[in-house]
């Protein structure tokens, strides 16, 4: 990979982070969303990885 100055690291920072986050509030609504539907207790797995 070749870097080609600090701009297009700043640029690709600044597009890769709003996708994280909302990829991370999509997962968390997920999961709240799992948690308070459920009527019992789900067991408790490990994320795969």
């Amino acid at each position: 990979m070749t870097s080609s100055g600090p701009h297009t690291f700043d640029s690709a920072i600044s597009t890769l982070v709003p996708a994280v986050l909302r990829v991370l509030r999509k997962m968390k609504r997920w999961a709240w969303d799992a948690i308070t539907s459920a009527t019992l207790p789900a067991p408790v797995r490990a994320p795969p990885g």
